[in-house]
């Protein structure tokens, strides 16, 4: 049965139906047939009636009473067991007298019956018992017979008035069989219309369902089929209908759109895939060349801190130089100061002492402005790479708000497949994976910026630190620009010393004097020097520290 299709199975119901309708007609019919007046049950009946009727006298009719009158007139010695059966025909009499009087009938006939007989009846029960039996009982054979006359004469009038019943019973009987066919024959038309009535509906019901229901669902089933098949752009039949074909068509409907908006979902999808791995192609191109800027910028941070250190080292030697010839002027002073015959000596070898330290002064100057610019250099790197951090940051801004944007899609498209019931399950998964994936974008791109925030963080304390690096070559500068001063300010004097032999002492005193500047001024150029390797050695600490944030920047991009 459940491979049977229901237009089918509808119209062998239908059939199903005529032919118990057909059925019960016929039965109904045949039944009618047998059973109306006239019919064989009909006459049964009659005939058991009227063999009774001709076997049996019936007691409103006295006949049988005058029967016993009579013979107990022709045999008076059974007079007593006539009177006992007088007795019971009267009781008889008077229970269908009853029995008429209280009988709906034809009120001509009953007035006949129950009074007109009646009143001949009760005066032969009165000469009867009141005379007739009496005479027997006493023997008066002559009294006897002339009561019986009186009771003959009683008879016969009940007789007349009986026989009148017996004619107008008669003609009630047919007319009333004349009726009861005519209402047979009403009824049995009446009921072959109503059958046909009834076998219209049920055809016309058959005719509307399969007209009104099956051929739609049939059409429903064809365009459902189409619709599985891929072909979206089918018109749903039945739109509009305000019964269950109706709903089934709206339902159908939603159905279809759900489909449409499903496909559209997912050429969004692919489209936003599209998008991400263009965007991926892109932050791997930025990555790339964000690292290969790094490693280039690092390189050179690395190499001018190196060169710092190297600067230092020479710096810290020259000051280490010029304080061993300022201890060597020192003595040269010390020995003019008890051998001014050896002033001129002593002037000539300061002066070459001064001369070299005016050199060693001059390059120092020279490595101070190299390192001022390597370090200037270096700020300019620091800051493009805070600006490229920030334009990744940027980036990584842009993708989280696509990442909100998809999370945002994803919540609607998770509403509109709740909206859709057991049709959207499968897209309601989809929309799941969807928001966990922007999700995870987020996440990830959450995490960048943090680290692209502590590069950040990096770069600008490494720009700082850069700034204070520039300002302790510049003070070397200055310091620097300061001993060329002073060395040349002690070359006048040695020329003075020379050129004027009598102003030696004084001389002597200024080149002492000048000597202890000197080694002062030698003593802060070392401190210099060595506050510059130090920072250069900070420097290269925090240039390997932003070189692991930036190997771990980019390995956590590349992981997104």
């Amino acid at each position: 049965m459940k491979s049977v299709k229901i237009g089918a199975l509808i119209t062998v119901l239908g059939a199903v139906l005529v032919a118990t309708l057909i059925g019960l007609v016929a039965t109904s019919v045949v039944t009618i047939e047998r059973l109306k007046v006239g019919g064989p049950v009909y006459g049964r009946i009659v005939d058991v009636k009227d063999l009774v009727a001709d076997i049996l006298p019936p007691p409103a009719y006295i006949i049988e009473s005058y029967l016993e009158t009579t013979l107990a007139l022709n045999d008076p010695a059974s007079a007593p067991a006539r009177a006992e059966r007088l007795k019971v025909l009267r009781q008889d009499y008077q229970t269908r007298q009853a029995f008429w009087s209280a009988r709906e009938m034809d009120p001509v006939l009953r007035e006949k019956l129950t009074v007109g007989s009646h009143a001949f009846v009760e005066r032969y029960w009165t000469e009867l018992e009141g005379t007739f039996l009496p005479a027997l009982a006493a023997g008066d054979d002559a009294a006897a017979r002339q009561s019986y006359g009186e009771l003959t004469r009683l008879y016969g009038q009940h007789r007349a008035v009986v026989d009148d019943v017996v004619a107008g019973a008669n003609r009630l009987g047919a007319e009333t069989e004349a009726y009861a066919a005519g209402q047979v024959s009403g009824l049995t038309a009446l009921e072959y219309a109503v059958a046909a009535l009834a076998l219209a509906l049920a055809l016309g019901g058959v005719a509307v369902l399969m007209r009104r229901v099956i051929r739609p669902l049939v059409a429903m089933t064809g365009t459902m089929v189409e619709l599985a098949g891929g072909r979206l752009e089918v018109d749903i039949p039945g739109l509009g209908r305000g019964d269950e074909i109706g709903a089934m068509a709206g339902a159908v409907e939603i159905f279809r759109r759900n489909a449409v908006e499903r496909l559209r979902l997912e050429a969004a999808e692919k489209e936003a895939i599209a998008r991400r791995a263009r965007r991926q192609e892109r932050m791997d191109d930025l990555t790339r060349v964000f690292d290969q800027a790094v490693v280039a910028v690092m390189g050179t941070v690395a190499e001018a801190a190196a060169r710092m250190g190297e600067l230092a080292q020479a710096m810290s030697a020259g000051a280490d130089e010029t304080e061993r010839q300022c201890a060597a002027v020192s003595s040269a002073t010390e020995e003019a100061s008890t051998n001014v015959a050896t002033i001129a000596a002593a002037g000539n070898q300061m002066t070459a002492a001064i001369q070299e330290i005016s050199a060693q002064v001059s390059r120092s100057a020279t490595i101070s402005a190299s390192a001022v610019e390597e370090v200037t250099a270096t700020n300019h790197k620091m800051e493009a790479l805070a600006a490229s951090a920030a334009r990744i940051g940027e980036v990584v801004g842009l993708i989280n708000d696509i990442a909100g944007q998809t999370n945002l899609l994803a919540l609607n498209a998770t509403i509109e497949a709740a909206r859709a019931g057991e049709a959207g399950k499968g897209f309601a998964v989809v929309a799941n994976e969807v928001k966990a994936l922007a999700n995870q974008t987020a996440k990830a791109t959450g995490e960048i910026g943090a680290q692209i925030q502590a590069i950040q963080a990096e770069t600008h304390g490494a720009v700082d630190a850069i700034q204070r690096i520039t300002g302790v070559i510049n003070e070397m500068s200055e310091m620097a620009s300061a001993i060329a001063g002073a060395i040349e300010e002690q070359g006048a004097a040695m020329q003075e010393v020379v050129r004027n032999i009598d102003s030696a002492a004084v001389g002597t005193r200024e080149v002492a004097a000048n000597i202890c500047d000197v080694v002062e001024t030698a003593g802060r150029n070392g401190a210099m020097a060595h506050r510059v390797e130090t920072a250069a050695r900070q420097l290269l600490g925090e240039n390997d520290s932003l070189r692991r944030s930036v190997e771990d920047f980019l390995g956590g991009v590349r992981a997104a």
